[in-house]
């Protein structure tokens, strides 16, 4: 005889009984409801620093091909 983590006996869902799998659904949804509230500043922080990284980047490459050419001419 299987019992379930709250003490239902046979559980009917992978070892969770029915009002357990209610609970956890309600949980992951809230939480998806948070994450999805976040989701939109995460994405602009992550774009403005992609994008100040992308302009250093090329900052970086234009300054290493100023040595390349200076090391070519010697």
């Amino acid at each position: 005889m299987a019992i379930c983590a709250c003490g239902e006996p046979n559980p009917e869902h992978r070892g969770y009984c029915t009002n357990c799998v209610r609970k956890l659904k309600a949980r992951f949804d809230s939480l998806i409801l948070a994450f999805e509230a976040v989701k939109e500043e995460y994405d602009s922080f992550n774009a403005i620093d992609v994008e100040k990284a992308t302009e250093k980047l090329k900052l970086m490459r234009a300054k290493a091909d100023q040595y390349e050419i200076k090391l070519t001419d010697a």
